[in-house]
C-alpha cells in the first residue's frame, strides 16, 4: 500500500507491526517445528533485505518447506481445513525437493493466530504428513 495513501506515520507503524508478526512467526517455527523447514534467508534472496539502517527486514511472505508435490498439496489442504489460507508452491515452479507452502503474514495477524498456524504445521509434521512424497522416491 502506498505510504502517501496511508500516511507516513501509519505506514511506519504498520511496517514495524509486520516485522514483529514475521519475527514471532519465524521464532515459533524454529522453536516448534523440525529443523530446516523454514525457508532460510540465505537460500531465498527475496526473504530479507537491509532496511537502510543495517537491520535485517524479513518479507511478510514466508515459506515452509515440505518436499514433494503430493506432500506440499497435503500440507496446504491440512492448513486450509484448519482455516489458514496458504498456497502450495510446487515443482517445477521451485526445484524438486524445495516445494513449500507460501504464507502471507499481515500486520493484523494476532499472536493467537500465529500460534495456531504453527500448531497446525506441527501437527502435520508430527503425523508424518511430510513423508507422503518421500515414500515415493
Amino acid at each position: 500500500i502506498n505510504a502517501e495513501y496511508m500516511g507516513a506515520a501509519d505506514a511506519g507503524e504498520t511496517a514495524a507491526r509486520v516485522q514483529r508478526v514475521v519475527g514471532l512467526f519465524r521464532h515459533l517455527v524454529v522453536q516448534r517445528l523440525p529443523p530446516g523447514v523454514l525457508v532460510p534467508s540465505e537460500k531465498d534472496p527475496c526473504s530479507h533485505h537491509d532496511g537502510g539502517d543495517g537491520q535485517r527486514v524479513f518479507s511478510p511472505i514466508q515459506g515452509v518447506l515440505c518436499p514433494g508435490n503430493h506432500a506440499v498439496l497435503a500440507l496446504a489442504a491440512h492448513l486450509r481445513r484448519a482455516g489458514y489460507n496458504v498456497l502450495p508452491v510446487r515443482s517445477p515452479t521451485v526445484p524438486r525437493g524445495e516445494e513449500r507452502v507460501r504464507i502471507c503474514l499481515h500486520a493484523h495477524n494476532t499472536e493467537e493466530e500465529l500460534r495456531g498456524l504453527v500448531s497446525s504445521l506441527k501437527a502435520f509434521y508430527d503425523e508424518g504428513g511430510a513423508a507422503v512424497e518421500t515414500s515415493r522416491l
